[in-house]
């Protein structure tokens, strides 16, 4: 028979465990501002649900992965970077602003995980490893009507990775609206989709992964 004393602490621990979440989900996320460490995570989020939305082959990787968003199918892979006008941090009156700046460095290798959980520090030569990039920009400008959680105050600029300058670490908004038109939430996935490179372009098939070692 099972031991209903461990199954009665399995639930109770379940219980506590549901209710922690559900706070922390309040306290970090439930605000109009959210904070600048966890507000990435938000907008990778969003961003994953507008295209899940229109194919359920995309998915979210983990903090540390290469890229952000993996198709399933394809393998195209989606960078997504965000900044805000209004930022949490504070140096004093008024509230800080953001002019909008956004990392956009190439890397010298990526840590790949393998689907048994090992993983492998893949070196090649310096580049951008996802095939299109998603800034994501919150310009709402008045504090009382400011709110990260609001999706339709979010613009966002799809980049195909090639059209990035070569060079440079980061990107300024004004450099963006020469590379692309801000569309909408409506609109990101069917932008997402119509920036994407050709198959034989993406990044998988230019440079795929290792196979496992074992």
């Amino acid at each position: 028979m099972p031991n209903t004393s461990s199954l009665n602490d399995l639930v109770v621990q379940r219980h506590i465990h549901d209710l922690v979440v559900r706070r922390f989900v309040e306290r970090v996320f439930d605000q109009p501002l959210i904070n600048n460490a966890e507000r990435g995570a938000y907008v990778e989020c969003l961003v994953e649900l507008a295209m899940k939305s229109a194919d359920p082959r995309w998915r979210l990787l983990g903090t540390w992965d290469p890229w952000d968003l993996e198709h399933s199918g394809t393998f195209a892979r989606i960078e997504v970077k965000q900044s805000s006008a209004h930022q949490t941090w504070r140096t004093g009156p008024p509230p800080v602003r953001s002019s909008g700046r956004f990392d956009i460095a190439p890397h010298e290798g990526y840590w790949w995980t393998y689907p048994d959980g090992e993983t492998q520090w893949v070196p090649i030569d310096l580049r951008r490893h996802a095939d299109i990039y998603a800034f994501a920009w919150h310009s709402v400008d008045r504090p009382a009507y400011a709110d990260h959680r609001q999706a339709r105050q979010w613009r966002f600029f799809v980049v195909p990775e090639h059209r990035l300058p070569p060079d440079q670490k980061s990107i300024g908004l004004n450099p963006l609206r020469d590379l692309a038109e801000p569309c909408e939430y409506d609109h990101l996935a069917e932008t997402a989709t119509t920036a994407m490179p050709d198959l034989d372009l993406l990044k998988v098939n230019l440079a795929p992964p290792p196979e496992s070692p074992s």
